[in-house]
């Protein structure tokens, strides 16, 4: 929720996770994978700047996205 609500007050952050999306989309066609490890940083970053995330590890970060 904290990451829909940011995106939500945020056009610009909002506008730059919807080019990341697609331009992932289109790389990562068969691999979710890929995919979802592609948004992790842009994610993370987000959770910290709301104060909802520490230092994670990979693992933790996998399992919250």
């Amino acid at each position: 929720m904290a990451i829909r609500d940011y995106l939500r007050l945020n056009s610009k952050a909002a506008q730059a996770y919807g080019d990341l999306k697609k331009g992932l989309a289109r790389e990562y066609v068969q691999d979710m994978e890929g995919y979802v490890e592609g948004k992790t940083p842009f994610l993370v970053g987000i959770l910290r700047k709301v104060g909802s995330l520490a230092t994670p590890t990979q693992a933790d970060v996998t399992e919250r996205i």
